[in-house]
């Protein structure tokens, strides 16, 4: 593992362990009943005795244990909480616009008041560690701002009798030894799947990925075939030793050590488990690790089974070997991140920091059938996996499940979202990638196997609509703009180049330095990337049809 990968986890590890502990934690929806009992001043629209129904809902700064809350009532206030004794209490204000006391009560001044609401809320009902029933007090204050007072209007106050109950579902588990956020995150496969509009949405935005996918990454790939070795002069100029050290090995050492492997995987499982925002030093991690590990291990086993069985199949040799990929470590630091950042639970989890590879060479179909199948059988162990997962989830919602039942239900629903997760990573049909294989295979399958993987990215982990407990929109938001992003890096990668050609041809220079072409890397060898590679291309590789996009 790199140094920097070191440093994050020792830091996220420092802020797993920063969270609040004692006190119920207030979050979720909730119905509330406000009476009206006392009123002083002129407020219009309120009566002495009246009771009026609103929607709250609450967004807490911790997971667990009584801490810091925002409340947001159905009008749009905002009213941020803090613990205090065995409640919470907080105050907010806005501007009102001031209202005639005569009907139709009109605006006389736009912002006629400074409204300040105080809320005092005490948890009477709590269920695994989050309140689900409260009373209290809102105290509504109304102080006249100059333009108010121009029109006459003047001071009032009110204050109401409050209680609130949670709406079912949306209120999550607030228990700092139970489950894994990877596994309460998801939902479960009964609910998945509504087959209304949202479905209809989820599905268009599957195909609007596979197009933001497809052809920017012919645009790249192309770009990089053509431009390969002046980028790769480019990059020596820039980076001062990348030459040294690219010329003096390969991207992907031919033989690894097991213990090496191990180190890797060990290390995979621990980065993983931080997609968990509890994962530290805290009762419940062990068993997180424990899962995402043997999620691992699983996924390496699922490819090395389908290997071995489709050479055995087609009567070709080969046997397998270990193979660690270090930069899977770097890209599953880049996928904890990410999920931190957007509080995107379960997370992106990314698990393909090692594989096999085999001795004996495939041909250009044969690693495209292995590639179909493999991504075929990863998708079919993730959704067997979530189906077992459903019933299993209930039996670890109790106040102390078992630790192989907390086990288990990790490796299952990792199992699904690590699963679909890294095949929509692999599948991208970029150079040095298994997506770029079986897209030259057969597109078709290609369009497939990664639309099927989208859709369940976006259906089942993403929408906010697929889980009521959930908040934050940015996950998907944030996952949308990374295949915009990718679509508008390939064409400006593409422009950049195209331009530097034009400027060349005007000045009578050439800005490649050789004609060589660059060596093609294995997809089960993408552990560097292509570019660094130095070795010549093998005899059945073909370069892509010449051509440069020009935005038309």
């Amino acid at each position: 593992m790199t140094s920097s990968a070191l440093a994050f986890c020792v830091v996220v590890l420092c802020a797993g362990t920063a969270q609040a502990s004692g006190g119920v934690n207030l979050n979720g929806r909730f119905v509330a009943t406000e009476d009206v009992r006392v009123i002083t001043g002129a407020i219009i629209d309120d009566k002495l005795g009246a009771t009026y129904f609103d929607t709250w809902s609450f967004s807490p700064r911790c997971l667990y244990g009584a801490c810091a809350t925002t409340m947001l009532l159905g009008a749009g206030f905002r009213v941020p909480l803090v613990p205090s004794g065995t409640g919470f209490v907080g105050s907010g204000s806005e501007l009102l616009p001031c209202l005639s006391s005569a009907a139709p009560h009109g605006v006389v001044a736009q912002a006629g008041y400074l409204e300040t609401l105080t809320v005092q809320l005490t948890p009477t009902t709590s269920a695994q560690g989050a309140a689900s029933a409260v009373t209290g007090t809102l105290a509504r204050t109304f102080q006249p701002t100059p333009a108010g007072l121009a029109h006459q209007c003047r001071p009032g106050s009110e204050f109401r009798d409050v209680r609130a109950t949670a709406i079912s579902g949306t209120v999550r588990n607030a228990l700092p030894s139970q489950r894994s956020t990877i596994s309460s995150s998801l939902v479960p496969i009964t609910e998945a799947f509504p087959l209304n509009a949202k479905t209809l949405l989820n599905v268009s935005l599957a195909l609007g990925a596979l197009l933001l996918v497809t052809f920017p990454s012919q645009i790249f790939n192309r770009t990089l075939d053509e431009n390969y070795e002046e980028l790769r002069e480019l990059l020596k100029r820039r980076v001062p030793g990348l030459g040294r050290r690219s010329a003096g090995r390969r991207p992907i050492i031919p033989h690894m050590s097991r213990r090496a492997v191990v180190l890797v995987v060990l290390g995979g499982a621990f980065i993983g488990g931080f997609n968990d925002p509890t994962f530290g030093v805290n009762g419940h991690s062990l068993e997180t690790y424990v899962g995402v590990l043997l999620t691992i291990f699983v996924g390496i086993a699922t490819t090395t089974l389908v290997g071995v069985g489709y050479r055995r199949v087609r009567h070709l040799e080969g046997r397998p070997g270990p193979r660690a990929i270090p930069l899977g470590l770097a890209v599953a630091v880049g996928c904890v991140i990410l999920s931190r950042a957007t509080n995107f639970e379960p997370g992106y989890l990314y698990g393909v920091v090692a594989g096999v590879v085999f001795s004996a060479e495939l041909k250009a179909n044969e690693k495209g059938h292995e590639v179909a199948l493999t991504s075929l059988a990863t998708l079919c162990v993730a959704v067997i996996s979530w189906a077992i997962w459903t019933p299993v989830q209930d039996s670890v919602r109790v106040s102390h499940a078992s630790a192989a039942g907390l086990i288990a239900d990790t490796l299952l629903a990792a199992l699904f979202v690590s699963g679909v997760i890294n095949t929509v990573f692999n599948l991208l049909p970029l150079e040095s990638l298994a997506g770029r294989t079986l897209f030259r295979w057969h597109r078709g399958a290609w369009a497939a196997v990664f639309l099927a993987a989208i859709f369940l990215v976006f259906e089942v982990l993403l929408v906010p609509a697929a889980r009521a407990q959930r908040y934050s929109k940015a996950p998907f938001i944030v996952t949308s703009l990374l295949f915009v992003s990718f679509a508008a890096a390939s064409i400006g990668f593409n422009r950049y180049f195209a331009h530097r050609h034009r400027g060349a041809a005007a000045t009578g220079t050439s800005p490649t330095h050789s004609s060589a072409r660059p060596a093609e890397v294995p997809a089960e060898h993408a552990a560097l990337p292509q570019a660094l590679a130095d070795t010549d291309r093998p005899e059945h590789w073909r370069p892509e049809p010449p051509g440069d996009f020009d935005g038309a």
